[in-house]
């Protein structure tokens, strides 16, 4: 009798201790394609549109959860295609502010795969704060990139990877 009850104690530690390991995935994109007017808050042209679109084809089976946009339209609109297929409400964070809120945001995400808008400067950023990588600058011109961390949390830890650098879309000039 007594060795049924550590038994169930133990195998109920080992549950706890299992159900706390995942592996999930953070989907980094700057923008697509903007307007140059207004200056201060340009929507998407055209290819920018279509680029947004070609982002939620790529989405669409991953099981993406939680989605983070910028204040700036830009973003927002990149998101919205991929936001309203998997119906998702994005979350709003403040690009002029350094990347280290955001991380946290991040990190405190378990489980759970996610989706990233932002800038050609809070892009790299973002993927150093979280691995230590540096993807170096973002060309004005660039916006086909398509940067994927993986998350992994067992006992052994809490580790973010630059699993894969792809591109979406129609190619970047």
């Amino acid at each position: 009798m007594q060795n049924r009850f550590l038994f169930s104690i133990l195998l109920f530690m080992a549950m706890i201790g299992l159900s706390s390991c995942y592996t999930s995935y953070y989907y980094v994109v700057r923008h697509a394609e903007k307007a140059s007017t207004p200056a201060d808050n340009p929507p998407l042209t055209a290819a920018g549109q279509q680029r947004a679109i070609a982002l939620c084809d790529s989405l669409r089976n991953k099981n993406v959860k939680r989605i983070f946009v910028s204040q700036y339209l830009r973003t927002q609109q990149t998101a919205q295609p991929s936001a309203s297929l998997l119906q998702v409400t994005p979350t709003q964070y403040n690009a002029s502010q350094p990347v280290d809120s955001l991380a946290k945001k991040l990190k405190g995400i378990g489980g759970q795969n996610v989706l990233v808008v932002g800038h050609s400067n809070t892009v790299p950023q973002l993927i150093l704060k979280l691995t230590g990588v540096n993807i170096g600058q973002i060309p004005d011109n660039d916006f086909d990139n398509f940067y994927v961390i993986k998350r992994v949390k067992n006992s052994s830890g809490d580790t973010f990877t630059l699993f894969r650098t792809d591109t979406y879309g129609a190619p970047s000039p």
